[in-house]
């Protein structure tokens, strides 16, 4: 049995070109309720990036709470290319050593949904692993 690494990423400031795109865009009530939003936003993905392999079932419901919100400003933004809003992301292969960058947040859903899929692997391989005096 094998279990899948985790694709890692670097530092990115979603809240600020999200935050400059929604003021001049969203009603005042609105561009609050995101400011508010984007903290947990911002302190989710940070939980994702400093994961570096799976410890408990906190770290799928992080990464399925961080993937969640970026399915959501994928819904309400227009974050597919450098403008107008221009949120840059990167990931590395799971072996850290080649980098994607892009402005397209499809990306870094797919790479959270890539995560997420190498977390239920790890998991599944400790509980194989745990367990397996009991099968032979």
């Amino acid at each position: 049995y094998a279990s899948i690494p985790i694709k890692s990423t670097n530092k990115t400031d979603i809240s600020g070109p999200l935050l400059k795109y929604g003021k001049s865009t969203l009603t005042v009530e609105s561009y609050g309720n995101l400011k508010q939003l984007m903290t947990a936003i911002e302190e989710n993905r940070k939980m994702v990036q400093m994961m570096k392999r799976y410890t408990s079932d906190d770290d799928i419901t992080s990464a399925t709470t961080y993937y969640t919100y970026v399915k959501q400003i994928i819904g309400a933004f227009p974050v597919s290319e450098e403008k107008p809003v221009g949120i840059s992301v990167k990931w590395y292969d799971i072996n850290g050593k080649n980098g994607v960058s892009t402005y397209n947040l499809n990306y870094e859903l797919g790479s959270v949904m890539f995560c997420l899929g190498a977390l239920h692997s790890q998991a599944a391989y400790g509980y194989i692993s745990v367990h397996t005096c009991c099968i032979l």
